[in-house]
Order: structure tokens, then sequence, then C-alpha cells
């Protein structure tokens, strides 16, 4: 809805949607289509806009949890600009030493023992 509100230029109904967004996003972050919605966002071709905004800031505020799901790992994968804007937000609002970040090859946050992982 979003999308179809900026494409065409109606304004309040891309300020309601954002909105709903939020709401939606806010209640079901931990949800297989809250991952499809930031997919959706960010293979969508806009560069910058207030969707990708909400999702971002919601997955930032459950990063320990998200981590932990092998899904959204493999999002943060295939989705660079989604991955670098997350991991700016989980920065700014958590800090870098709060967060687990999880292993690129096995998936388990904190000390996984991956031998690819050590030094």
């Amino acid at each position: 809805m979003h999308d179809a509100a900026r494409r065409f230029g109606v304004s309040c109904l891309s300020r309601c949607a954002v909105k709903k967004l939020k709401s939606a996003a806010e209640k079901f972050w931990d949800s297989e289509g809250f991952l499809q919605a930031v997919e959706f966002a960010y293979r969508s071709g806009e560069e910058e806009n207030e969707a990708r905004v909400v999702l971002v800031s919601v997955s930032a505020e459950h990063a320990n949890e998200l981590s932990d799901e092998r899904a959204f790992c493999k999002l943060l994968d295939g989705l660079e600009q989604f991955n670098a804007e997350f991991t700016a937000a989980v920065v700014k609002t958590e800090g870098i030493e709060m967060v687990e970040i999880p292993c690129g090859y096995c998936g388990i946050s904190g000390e996984c023992g991956c031998s690819r992982w050590s030094g």
C-alpha cells in the first residue's frame, strides 16, 4: 500500500500505510510475514522510504531474538542494504557489546565453536 501511495503521490495514504505497517510489525515481528515484508521492501527497488525505516527499527528492537532465527540470518545475507541499515540501527540503539552476532556459518549466536571463526 505504501509503495502504491508513494508512486501515485497520495501522501495521506502513504502515512496511513506506514502507521499500519508499524503497528503490524511491532505485533508480528516474530512471524514469517515480517520477514516477507522486509524482503519486499528491499527488493522493490526504492532506495529510501518510511517502510524500510519502520522495518529496520522493529528489527533492531528485537535484534537478539531475530539473530537466533536462521531465516532472519539468511535475509541479512541476501539483502546487503538491509544488513547495513539493521547493523547501524542496532549499534545506535544498543551498542555493539550488547548484541550477540550470529556465526556466519552455523548461525549460532555467541560462542559456537565453529572452526571457521576460530583464529
